[in-house]
């Protein structure tokens, strides 16, 4: 469901160099840059990376909660959110440009049992991504039936189904719950085998209140959010579910002294 590994012939541009960086599964991801140090940042190459979450993937601004933003709940600012940490860590790791999109699919948590996941993946596997992060599970009510977490589950494989034969390369990464619900995590478990992609485990760590953004909002739904240091976390467990080396990935819930202590923080909204 993914195309092949970008490839750019060092022919074709003028004073370019190719770099090349192990990605998950042993393939490599080539990419182009520029070696006029006024262009060092040019990449004549990218790879496209989709992630399908909920609002800790991206929330509208809500003034009547107290939030203004338009990024993920409830991160300081939209490059501390963890769509674009995992974007600038893939691109840390292959050397390629990444092009983001995110996917804020309530359907796939809300309505999953009338889900239509041709209708709702059409333009993103049109899009064809090469990275995939399915970031959900926290907005469905707990499973009291076996019935319920198969029609998700199904929901789950299907929408991995379609993104993969869209573009068969492409890697995939389920993440699972920020807040730890045993019986959706099972079921997140299950289809990443499935469809072949790799498990991000959050674990308990959700739990943990330094992870949370308390104390910066008002409204309990809005603090009980990843903060900035929560979004972090999940940002490089993913990128190791990957295969990227992250930055002080956590092995566990952070200690005291790694804690978040910045101040609530007023920004503008962006897109």
């Amino acid at each position: 469901m993914n195309k092949s590994p970008v490839i750019l012939a060092a022919a074709a541009f003028a004073a370019a160099t190719i770099t090349t960086a192990s990605v998950a599964h042993g393939e490599n991801v080539l990419c182009a840059k520029n070696s006029d140090p006024s262009m060092a940042s040019t990449n004549t190459a990218s790879v496209k990376l989709l992630v399908i979450g909920n609002s800790i993937v991206r929330h509208g601004p809500a003034p009547k909660i107290g939030w203004t933003n338009n990024w993920g709940m409830a991160a300081s600012a939209k490059d501390k959110d963890f769509a674009h940490l995992v974007a600038k860590g893939i691109e840390r790791g292959t050397g390629c440009a990444v092009e983001l999109r995110i996917h804020s699919s309530w359907q796939l948590e809300r309505k999953y049992k009338e889900y239509d996941v041709y209708k709702d993946l059409a333009s993103d596997a049109e899009w064809k991504p090469d990275y995939v992060v399915f970031a959900l599970g926290e907005n469905i009510p707990v499973f009291t039936n076996a019935v319920d977490s198969a029609i998700w589950s199904n929901d789950l494989v299907q929408a991995g189904q379609v993104l993969k034969a869209a573009n068969p390369d492409a890697k995939f990464v389920f993440r699972t719950t920020f807040w730890p619900q045993p019986s959706k995590n099972k079921v997140i478990v299950a289809v990443a085998k499935e469809v072949g992609g790799s498990v991000a485990d959050l674990g308990k760590r959700g739990d943990d209140k330094r992870n949370q953004a308390i104390g910066l909002f008002e409204h309990g739904g809005v603090a009980m959010h990843p903060g900035d240091l929560g979004m972090k976390m999940m940002a490089e467990i993913i990128l190791r579910a990957f295969g990227f080396p992250a930055e002080d990935a956590p092995e566990s819930v952070p200690s005291a002294e790694t804690a978040d202590a910045r101040k609530p923080q007023t920004s503008e909204n962006a897109d």
